[in-house]
């Protein structure tokens, strides 16, 4: 009997160790959970406020139109504001005629932002490489 008590406690022993690894384990995969989430919240932010710039770009840039700034003068001057803040940025402007422009404005996303921001954009189409572009438009009628 005594032998048998003895082996009971010893597997109790034995037991504890393995519930506890197994704690630990759990408390690991959730760290590594959560690491990866805020990662991707970090990802998600980050597009959103380059996306948050451009319309702020592209505003400002048809603001300045409609106070009759030339064409060239505005593309000039936004095409460095654009690339001071967003990442190959480039701004166009095209006079669709009878007082109205439209003006794009095109830059780098990394692709697993906008699959994240799930932002489908039929004029802004991925490329080849590891980026895809973003873009925003807007008509001015002078």
């Amino acid at each position: 009997m005594k032998h048998a008590i003895s082996y009971f406690k010893y597997r109790q022993r034995g037991d504890s160790l393995l519930e506890v690894m197994l704690a630990i384990g759990l408390i690991g995969v959730a760290a590594l959970s959560l690491v990866g989430l805020q990662l991707a919240s970090l990802r998600i932010q980050q597009a959103t406020l380059r996306y948050a710039q451009a319309v702020q770009l592209v505003d400002a840039a048809a603001e300045a139109l409609r106070a009759d700034y030339p064409v060239s003068r505005v593309q000039t001057e936004w095409q460095a504001r654009a690339s001071a803040l967003l990442p190959g940025a480039d701004i166009h402007i095209v006079d669709k005629g009878e007082n109205v422009s439209l003006i794009t404005l095109r830059w780098q996303e990394a692709k697993q932002s906008t699959r994240e921001l799930n932002q489908a954009n039929a004029d802004c189409p991925l490329s080849s490489s590891s980026e895809a572009i973003q873009c925003v438009s807007v008509a001015v009628a002078q």
